[in-house]
């Protein structure tokens, strides 16, 4: 079973990204924070990575993201997108 199958059965209204199939891939897991439901929580990196995949010049993707896709309220259950830093390297 998927991460985003377990999800669906587990948390079945929960939001995910439209299409699905492009961005599930992106899904960290659920977040789980006192006063707010349940949500799918993707990773931001990948997000922004999948948005140049599919066309998107590398200029444009912070401003689409942070309007169309961070800036888009769906209610309580908007996913929410978490930064990793994975591919920063701390200094010696």
């Amino acid at each position: 079973m998927s991460l985003p199958d377990i999800i669906a059965d587990l948390h079945p209204t929960c939001l995910r990204m439209d299409p699905a199939e492009t961005y599930d891939d992106c899904i960290m897991g659920v977040l789980h924070a006192f006063g707010k439901e349940p949500c799918i929580a993707y990773n931001y990196e990948k997000v922004l990575s999948r948005l140049v995949e599919c066309g998107m010049e590398e200029e444009d993707v912070h401003e689409y993201f942070e309007f169309n896709i961070a800036g888009a309220y769906c209610g309580e259950q908007t996913p929410v997108y978490v930064e990793t830093f994975e591919d920063v390297k701390p200094e010696a």
